[in-house]
C-alpha cells in the first residue's frame, strides 16, 4: 500500500494466496523483483492455489527491459518498455511478457503503410502465453486493417492470461471479431482491464463479432474488466 523504490538486490514477496500492488513499486538500478503468489513460493513448477491472483492497482515500474529483473511464480518475465518491443511478442507468442512502464502507441498509425500494428496471434498461430500489463497503459495503438478478421492489441488467443492493463484511446478496424484488447479469446483469462477509444467494422457478411474490450469471447474468463469504447458496425 505504500510506495517503495530500489536499485539493487532481490525483493522477494512471497503470498501463500493472492497479492495486490496498490501503490507505485520503482525497480531502479540493477535490482530484480519476484512475485510468488498462491503458495508457489517460486516453484514455477507448482501451480497457484485455485482463486489466488496478482492485482496490480497501482504499478510496477522497471528501468530496464528484458529477461532478468522480473519472476512470477519462478517464472521469468521479458520486461517491455516501448512500442517495438511490444510488436515484437508476436515473434514468440507463447513467452511471458510485463510491462515496465506506460507506452506512448500512437506513432503506431504511421506503421506498415498507414495499417498500424501488427496484432499479436492469428488463428493459426495464437498468442498462449502470458501478459501482464503491471497497472501500465498502452496509450494510442492503432490498428486499421479493414479486410481482417481477429484486430486488437491481441489478435487472437489460445488460453492466454492477459491482466493488469489499460488500452487508452485505442482506435481499433477490421473486417470482424475486433476489440481494443482482443480481437478473439480462447479459453484462458483476463482479469483488471480496461479500454477506451474506438472500434469498427466494416464487413460483406452478418456473422462477426465486436466489442469494446474482446470481440468474441470463446469461453475465457473475464473479472475486473471495464470499457469505454464507441463500437460501430458498417455492412458492406
Amino acid at each position: 500500500n505504500a510506495n517503495i523504490a530500489y536499485a539493487k538486490n532481490q525483493l522477494t514477496l512471497n503470498a501463500d494466496n493472492s497479492i495486490f500492488v496498490n501503490a507505485k513499486l520503482s525497480v531502479n538500478g540493477d535490482g530484480k523483483l519476484a512475485l510468488n503468489y498462491g503458495g508457489t513460493a517460486g516453484d514455477g513448477a507448482k501451480q497457484a492455489a485455485s482463486g489466488s491472483q496478482l492485482k496490480v492497482n497501482g504499478q510496477v515500474d522497471f528501468a530496464k527491459a528484458g529477461t532478468g529483473p522480473l519472476a512470477i511464480n519462478g517464472h521469468d518475465y521479458t520486461i517491455i518498455n516501448g512500442l517495438e518491443g511490444l510488436q515484437n511478442m508476436g515473434d514468440f507468442v507463447g513467452g511471458k511478457y510485463a510491462l515496465g512502464k506506460s507506452i506512448n502507441a500512437q506513432s503506431s498509425a504511421l506503421t506498415d503503410d498507414g495499417q498500424g500494428f501488427v496484432p499479436i496471434g492469428n488463428a493459426q498461430a495464437g498468442f498462449t502465453g502470458v501478459f501482464d500489463g503491471l497497472g501500465h497503459d498502452i496509450r494510442g495503438l492503432t490498428i486499421k486493417r479493414s479486410d481482417a478478421s481477429n484486430v486488437g492489441l491481441f489478435g487472437y488467443t489460445d488460453n492466454a492470461t492477459l491482466r493488469n492493463v489499460q488500452l487508452v484511446e485505442a482506435i481499433m478496424a477490421g473486417g470482424g471479431n475486433v476489440g481494443a484488447l482482443a480481437g478473439e479469446t480462447k479459453g484462458g483469462s483476463i482479469s483488471n482491464v480496461f479500454a477506451s477509444g474506438s472500434v469498427s467494422v466494416s464487413t460483406g457478411s452478418s456473422d462477426f463479432s465486436a466489442g469494446g474490450l474482446i470481440g468474441r469471447n470463446a469461453g475465457g474468463h473475464v473479472s475486473d474488466a471495464r470499457a469505454n469504447v464507441h463500437v460501430a458496425a458498417v455492412l458492406k
